[in-house]
């Protein structure tokens, strides 16, 4: 017997799952930039040189939360509530007229400004080229928060895919370009980023050009403004929560010792960076209409369950990072950086805390709290920030590691508890603790095997991370109808194979 737990529309959560995968693949698109060339920039730059190019990502992180004011989540949200497609197109429209002029002012500010500011934070960087650039490139490439929400909510991930793709071909051959063949050096991604960046600032406009009109209503962008810019403090305290330990050990430390933790860092995060937010990108829009069209019982049944596989989903990938984290450290980048294996089990941790932080927190923004997100980034920011120069004096990087892992740490509790008090989800926590015991289980088999030979090192790794599904089924995580639905898949398949194989 069924019930509204756990009986969820199929073609609906193939619609989501496909979306997920359009989207995963985009997004992995969109960041492999980093990916992709840490192997020869970490070969062909200083670690001084790739110490200067994690920090200006540091500043371009940092310049985006304020550039992008919440425009991509009050766009999505609003989106909903349009009955037509002329509502649609005066939302965006006004939208866009209130981003461009705003992020100019900003930019003519900061180019005005910033070497008196920069002079105070970055101490071993020049403001001309590299952060003049940098302001440059979020200010062109800002653009993208409204064609991005407008893909999402139109089922646009192939469009989305397309331009992904394109963009960072071009950008990674540019870069290549400018640093093996030209010499460029930490100056050569910095300036190659820029130039596609202002290509596809025309590129973008023109994707939105049916939809948007160009009008501007001063009530729709105070409601958007009251919506998007309690997100500026959030994403700040995500910036700081994310980035700002690099800054930090820059002042306390040196930019090798930057780039070595910038290498373990990226390891870490550059995986859940790829798939989670591509996840999440397809939920949002899932997510609204589910609470749209279903009742308040049977959508919070469904998300509770959707939240379940994506714990699920995110522990897989974490424990995957953490056994192969040595190798990847080996192929991204040279001997220069083997220490950095040491942060990636920490950052690691922190990243999947910081994973099911979206989980909890779509409650918030479906209930239009958005002002209860204030404290949820800026009490865990202050306190990293205030950990990093307690503990990075004492135990360099690894200190800016676990520091960053304890503020993750404070957050989920803070989301999950405000979030449950504003829209309760009955999540079902203890599949969700199975979940984490396993993945947790098998990491720790994992680190047994690090100093046996390499062959058999991959092999112990690959056999620890297939065995997850197994183990969750062993712990007892799997219920007895999911387990029938897998059952009747692989039947069904098998009958399939063996009918077009006569």
């Amino acid at each position: 017997m069924t019930t509204p737990h756990t009986e969820i529309k199929s073609s609906r959560i193939g619609q989501l799952l496909s979306g997920s995968g359009l989207y995963m693949f985009g997004n992995v698109v969109r960041r492999s930039f980093s990916l992709i060339t840490m192997p020869l920039f970490t070969r062909y730059l200083s670690t001084s040189g790739y110490g200067i190019l994690s920090i200006v990502g540091v500043v371009q992180h940092m310049l985006e939360v304020f550039y992008e004011m919440g425009m991509g989540s009050a766009s999505t949200r609003f989106y909903y509530d349009c009955r037509e497609e002329r509502e649609r197109k005066v939302l965006f429209g006004t939208l866009l007229l209130l981003s461009l002029g705003a992020t100019l002012v900003l930019t003519l500010l900061l180019l005005a400004t910033g070497e008196w500011l920069w002079g105070v934070v970055g101490k071993d960087i020049p403001f001309f080229p590299y952060i003049v650039l940098t302001i440059g490139t979020v200010f062109l490439g800002n653009i993208t928060v409204l064609a991005y929400a407008l893909f999402r909510v139109e089922n646009q991930a192939a469009r989305f895919l397309r331009l992904s793709l394109i963009q960072t071909i071009l950008t990674v051959l540019l870069a290549v370009l400018f640093v093996v063949w030209l010499g460029l050096g930490p100056l050569g991604p910095v300036l190659a980023t820029f130039i596609i960046t202002m290509a596809f600032f025309g590129v973008y406009g023109y994707a939105l050009r049916g939809h948007v009109n160009l009008v501007f209503r001063w009530l729709l962008a105070g409601q958007a403004l009251a919506f998007g810019l309690p997100e500026i403090p959030l994403r700040w305290g995500n910036w700081a929560l994310k980035v700002a330990d690099r800054l930090i050990l820059q002042h306390l430390t040196s930019l090798s010792v930057v780039a070595i933790y910038s290498v373990g860092y990226s390891v870490s995060k550059i995986p859940f960076d790829m798939v989670v937010k591509a996840i999440d990108w397809a939920l949002v829009p899932f997510f609204y209409a589910t609470a749209t069209k279903e009742s308040e019982g049977r959508s919070k049944a469904i998300f509770s369950r959707i939240a379940t596989y994506n714990v699920a989903m995110i522990a897989g990938l974490g424990l995957g990072t953490v056994l192969f984290g040595r190798e990847l450290i080996e192929i991204l980048a040279s001997a220069k950086y083997a220490e950095a294996e040491a942060v990636v089990p920490i950052i690691v941790a922190a990243s999947f805390l910081q994973a099911l932080f979206d989980i909890p927190s779509k409650g918030i923004y479906l209930q239009r709290k958005t002002g209860y997100l204030l404290p949820l980034f800026t009490i865990p920011a202050a306190l990293n920030i205030g950990l990093n120069f307690v503990l990075i004096p004492r135990f360099g990087m690894m200190g800016a590691a676990w520091a960053t892992l304890v503020c993750y740490a404070v957050m989920i509790v803070l989301t999950l508890t405000i979030s449950q008090r504003i829209y309760y989800i009955p999540y079902e926590y203890v599949r969700i603790s199975k979940v984490i015991l396993g993945a947790c289980m098998l990491a720790t088999f994992g680190s047994l095997a690090s100093e046996v030979p390499f062959l058999t090192r991959i092999a112990v790794k690959t056999t620890l991370l297939m065995a997850f599904p197994l183990g969750l089924y062993v712990i007892g995580f799997f219920e007895d109808t999911e387990i029938g639905w897998v059952r009747d898949r692989i039947t069904g398949l098998v009958q399939e194979w063996a009918g077009s194989s006569r």
